[in-house]
C-alpha cells in the first residue's frame, strides 16, 4: 500500500485522477500558477483556462490539505487531493 493510500498525518486522500498526455517534467512546477498550461496541453484541440489546478489547490489548502502529482503512473501522470479529517 502506497502512503497515499493511508490515512496518515491526520489527513484523508479523498480524490485521485489520471491525465493520460503526461506532463513535461519542465512544466510540473509551474502547473499551480493562474493561467498555466503546460504546452502540450495546448497543442490538443481541448479548450482550457490553466485555473482548474490552481482552485483545486485553494480548495484542498482551505481545508488543511494539499493536492499532489505523482509522475511515475505509465503514460502519463496521477492527481492526489487529500483534506484534514478534523474539519
Amino acid at each position: 500500500m502506497s502512503e497515499t493510500d493511508k490515512e496518515t498525518r491526520g489527513q484523508k486522500t479523498v480524490v485521485r485522477g489520471l491525465c493520460f498526455i503526461g506532463i513535461p517534467a519542465d512544466a510540473r512546477e509551474k502547473l499551480f500558477t493562474e493561467f498555466f498550461r503546460a504546452a502540450n496541453a495546448r497543442s490538443l484541440d481541448e479548450i482550457g483556462t490553466g485555473l482548474g489546478l490552481v482552485i483545486v489547490k485553494e480548495i484542498a489548502e482551505q481545508h488543511k490539505g494539499r493536492v499532489w502529482l505523482d509522475p511515475s503512473v505509465k503514460k502519463g501522470v496521477a492527481f492526489h487531493v487529500s483534506i484534514s479529517k478534523n474539519l
